[in-house]
């Protein structure tokens, strides 16, 4: 997993890999890249094509190889690839891209047989680095992550795609769904009712994604969903949900969530107090994976008190290694190093009071 610091856009975030592939993993410089969203739905036969993208490199003689799927419908959800007349049967040069459309621009796409943009890419990986390059921008790993920060924000679609000149497209037909919003993404769920919670007689055509441990309950009304996690409620329209990123300004969008996967496991924030007059705090519940340590760190200017609830792990401070099992409540000291290696699966309350920035890994991460 390579993370990047923050949000800067999917061509630093490809620079960001690309870098790393070659200095740390030392992959050859015409090895092929594949870069494709989480977000999608396909079966398949959607992936089998993308196994071939190689070839088709080959074959065109292209930089960049894309995927596009059949437009069903007139949509401003999606991004289109206009292709030029004829061509291979296998694959399609590129004329032109139309991003996110009105619906009447959408029916003008679709006579003139565009295809929907998948987000998927495949090209050498000399070539983004030869984009690198002609920035003036860093190919090493290092440089650039230690100045990712000041980068500015940038669409690997509009820094490169829509630039070149040597795309080449491959047509799909079958079913995908790009599940970048809370609609499309409940077309796909097998059940109406995914966590705690009910709908009415009464309520028609909606839909309750629920990841608390508290019920939501829908009562009347059509069309709806309700979207719960431990970083907010959404309730809307079906046909209004991606409305979300409008309502959501960027100051909060920017901020912690309150849920955070890691390789050892999950962290769940209950509780943030900031005030003036009292420390800061923080609440959470962590869940462990039998077998997983977190990394060796220490927080600067935060005490930490950690309460097992179940299971049993064992805890080192500052080398010292000592059982933690449930029921047993450890006081941790700020600026004291530590790790937490779960023997079984673990759930333990975390919780930190002081003032400082978040949690630091030490030299020695695992």
């Amino acid at each position: 997993v390579i993370h990047e610091p923050c949000r800067r856009g999917t061509f630093n975030a490809i620079a960001l890999a690309s870098s790393y592939l070659r200095e740390r993993m030392q992959v050859a410089d015409d090895a092929i890249i594949c870069v494709m969203p989480v977000d999608l739905f396909a079966l398949d036969d959607f992936y089998e094509i993308i196994k071939r993208l190689p070839a088709v490199l080959a074959q065109s003689g292209a930089e960049l190889a894309l995927i596009g799927a059949a437009s069903l419908h007139p949509s401003e959800q999606y991004g289109y690839i206009v292709p030029k007349p004829g061509g291979d049967a296998e694959y399609r040069s590129i004329a032109r891209f139309a991003e996110k459309p009105d619906k009447r621009q959408a029916r003008r796409l679709i006579a003139q047989q565009a295809l929907w943009n998948c987000g998927i890419f495949a090209f050498k990986l000399e070539f983004m680095l030869t984009m690198l390059e002609r920035r003036k921008l860093p190919v090493r790993y290092n440089e650039i992550m230690a100045m990712f920060e000041m980068l500015p924000d940038a669409s690997f679609d509009r820094e490169v795609v829509e630039r070149s000149s040597n795309a080449v497209v491959v047509p799909f037909g079958g079913p995908w769904h790009d599940l970048g919003s809370w609609e499309t993404l409940t077309q796909q769920l097998a059940e109406p009712v995914n966590g705690a919670g009910s709908l009415s007689a009464e309520t028609d055509d909606s839909c309750i994604v629920n990841e608390l441990p508290v019920p939501v309950h829908v009562i009347g009304g059509q069309g709806i969903i309700v979207a719960a996690s431990p970083d907010g409620i959404l309730v809307t329209r079906k046909g209004l949900s991606s409305e979300i990123k409008k309502a959501v300004p960027d100051s909060e969008s920017g901020q912690a969530g309150r849920y955070d996967e890691k390789h050892w496991g999950s962290r769940t924030v209950y509780d943030r107090k900031r005030a003036a007059e009292h420390p800061e705090s923080q609440t959470s519940k962590v869940t462990m994976l039998a077998g997983m340590r977190t990394a060796i760190h220490e927080h600067a200017g935060k005490k930490e008190i950690a309460v097992a609830l179940t299971g049993c792990g064992e805890l080192e401070i500052d080398g010292a290694w000592r059982s933690f099992k449930a029921g047993d409540v450890i006081e941790i000291e700020a600026g004291t190093r530590h790790q937490i290696m779960a023997v079984t699966a673990l759930e333990y309350i975390e919780v930190h009071i002081g003032i400082g920035p978040e949690e630091y890994s030490s030299l020695y991460d695992v």
